[in-house]
């Protein structure tokens, strides 16, 4: 896209298989009293038994007999971790002694040989490194792809010593997989959770028990028990009130958010509220307040907990300084609950802040304006951009930026006119003053703004009226004003050919005959730049390998984004079209645009329930586009039958 640059399935995966080995091999389950025998019988009581046996071996009254046990308990490895862990406890100075020996310099790699070779990296000397830089470990395990580093994360989970990192784990695993309320199809499949039970349910920690009953549940094995899981919130709270190194206060929060999400998500919204009430409780000192209250009210109001958003606002009442992000948040509650008048009051006071000299400052108002955005609060976002372009005196550098700022809102929002009108004073100041035009194209920050698809340069005065041109075409065509709204997109193209919506656009007007061979030909000759750049790159591949692909991915993927656009977007070789943005999502497939177009691909060859699918991902990535989102409502309304 230019321009905003689970049925399951009970039958196990080879994936799934893979990891089923690779938690298996890092399981008290498959381990004997060798390392040789533990991987053929499997027999957990018999490894627990033998474990208990070489601990109390360890206490033995020759030295050759704790040598031995020593040596054996450091073979089996991980898995006796939770059975020394509990011997550094014993009443025997000497195997409380060797018990904290072993658990110190024994258990250095927490890996084994069918762990991917990443996961292997991460795991290198894990149990020498110190808290902070297990943490890192623990993070990086989770962006591995397709659940390469579940196994691993299980294992934390299981036998890491530290109760903080044992909770981190937990929540590593539950938080991506469990749906919120809002979104129930987002469905982890059967066989991730059976693994996650079969690692977990030998497990005797706390974050085990989460994970295990968890599992249980959405494998149908037993019914959501909410007992189950306040009782779980009192436990953790008692362990915060006392300080005790087991949790922090970070995971409790996590942990009341994560338990009111699945209160809601199964109807017991009365239960849901009262958890999620506790986070008022929990303290912070006073320069934690502010970020730590916009984030409850942020969640507050995803999970539609107005009323607590009110109450978060009057506790903190005199207590921090700009108050305005809550008090927008404030606002946004108070309309979502229907209440328009206080709504409006609570809008005006937050927008109506000053600084000490008795002026919002420009970044201020800019960076309102943005979260607004963000928040989905659109005209209390155009009220502080519109504010900041005329409350100060502002540079050029700053005058451009707001303007762009405010641009693409209005872009967004598909009010072309309005967009128009905000660039039209720069755009007669460019046309008047040859001289301000040249000092803004000359500008070390502004000039050589590259375009697309080829190598070409165009300046930035060239760009803004360009796109002026052709928003205000866009308006006219709305409006029925077809001819003069033709003349601004052929005068558009001529100031940006590079611009490819302007290309549809004109392509889109079907008038006379000498317009549509215009416009036909402006299509096939941009058509005609992409192939001949693709060419040359994929060309450039084949004789240079893979690295020529990777050194120019986003570009090679954004110039596939483009030339799938323009076919899709002119109804033109659709199944190029789509395999053209189905690679360009390849290489780049954390771009929402990317995938804006493949959506759009999908829903112009037919395949309807894919594009849905496809543009929820979108809308998910980007839930305050609400050009993404009119896409999805157009594709899952062509769906339905009338």
């Amino acid at each position: 896209m230019q321009g905003i640059s689970s049925k399951r399935n009970p039958n196990m995966t080879f994936r799934a298989f893979v990891l089923f080995l690779a938690v298996l091999a890092s399981s008290a389950s498959v381990l004997t009293s060798s390392a040789s025998e533990v991987q053929e019988t499997g027999n957990a009581a018999k490894v627990a038994k033998r474990i208990a046996a070489l601990i109390g071996q360890l206490g033995d009254e020759h030295y050759a007999t704790r040598q031995q046990a020593q040596s054996e308990l450091h073979e089996i490895g991980v898995p006796a971790l939770e059975q020394l862990q509990a011997a550094v406890f014993n009443t025997d100075p000497q195997i409380a002694s060797s018990a904290r020996y072993l658990l110190r310099s024994s258990f250095k790699n927490w890996t084994n040989e069918k762990d991917p070779l990443e996961v292997q990296k991460l795991l290198l000397n894990y149990g020498t490194e110190d808290y902070a830089h297990r943490e890192g470990r623990l993070y990086r395990l989770q962006l591995l792809q397709e659940d390469r580093g579940l196994p691993a994360i299980l294992r934390i989970a299981r036998f890491e010593a530290t109760g903080q990192l044992r909770r981190k784990a937990a929540m590593t695993i539950l938080r991506p997989r469990l749906p919120k309320a809002a979104d129930p199809e987002k469905a982890t499949s059967e066989d991730i959770w059976e693994l996650i039970l079969s690692a977990s349910i030998e497990g005797k920690n706390d974050a085990c028990l989460w994970l295990a009953e968890v599992a249980a549940t959405e494998l149908g094995k037993k019914s959501f028990s909410p007992e189950f899981w306040l009782q779980v919130i009192e436990s953790e709270k008692k362990l915060v009130v006392d300080k005790s190194s087991e949790t922090s206060r970070e995971a409790f929060v996590e942990l009341i958010k994560l338990v009111s999400e699945q209160l809601l998500r199964h109807q017991h919204k009365d239960k849901a509220f009262e958890v999620a009430k506790r986070l008022l409780d929990i303290p912070y000192v006073d320069r934690e307040l502010r970020p730590a209250a916009i984030d409850k009210c942020d969640w507050f109001l995803r999970h539609e907990f107005y009323s607590l958003v009110e109450l978060q606002c009057k506790a903190l009442e005199g207590l921090i300084e700009s108050p305005a992000f809550l008090t927008y948040r404030r606002a946004e509650a108070l309309l979502k609950d229907g209440d328009l008048s206080n709504a409006k009051k609570y809008a005006d006071i937050a927008f109506s802040r000053n600084n000490r000299s008795g002026q919002v400052l420009t970044h201020d108002r800019g960076n309102m304006g943005d979260a607004l955005f963000r928040q989905m609060q659109y005209d209390w976002a155009e009220r502080e951009y519109r504010a900041a372009l005329t409350e100060n005196k502002l540079n050029i550098h700053e005058e451009l930026d707001l303007i762009e700022r405010l641009r693409k809102l209005l872009v967004d929002g598909a009010e072309y006119g309005k967009a128009a009108q905000v660039m039209l004073p720069m755009v007669e100041r460019f046309e008047s003053d040859p001289t301000f035009t040249k000092e803004i194209d000359g500008d070390s920050l502004l000039r050589n703004v590259p375009a697309e698809p080829g190598n070409s340069t165009v300046t930035l005065s060239r760009i803004l009226r360009s796109n002026f041109l052709y928003y205000r075409a866009l308006d006219k065509i709305n409006r029925g004003d077809l001819a003069t709204a033709k003349q601004d997109l052929r005068e558009s193209f001529q100031l940006f050919p590079d611009n490819i919506d302007v290309a549809i656009a004109m392509h889109r007007i079907r008038d006379d005959a000498e317009w549509n061979e215009e416009s036909n030909g402006i299509v096939e000759k941009t058509l005609a730049g992409f192939r001949t750049e693709l060419t040359r790159l994929e060309k450039a591949a084949r004789i240079n390998g893979p690295g020529e692909v990777a050194t120019h991915r986003k570009s090679y993927s954004t110039m596939l984004n483009n030339y799938a656009w323009l076919l899709v977007g002119t109804n033109q070789d659709l199944p190029i079209a789509l395999e053209a943005s189905q690679k360009s999502c390849t290489l780049d497939p954390g771009e929402a645009g990317n995938l804006d177009t493949l959506a759009r691909c999908y829903f112009k060859v037919g395949k309807v329930e894919e594009a849905v699918r496809t543009q929820k991902t979108v809308v998910a990535m980007a839930p305050h586009h609400r050009e993404f989102r009119r896409s999805l409502d157009e594709f899952s309304q062509s769906g339905k039958k009338p």
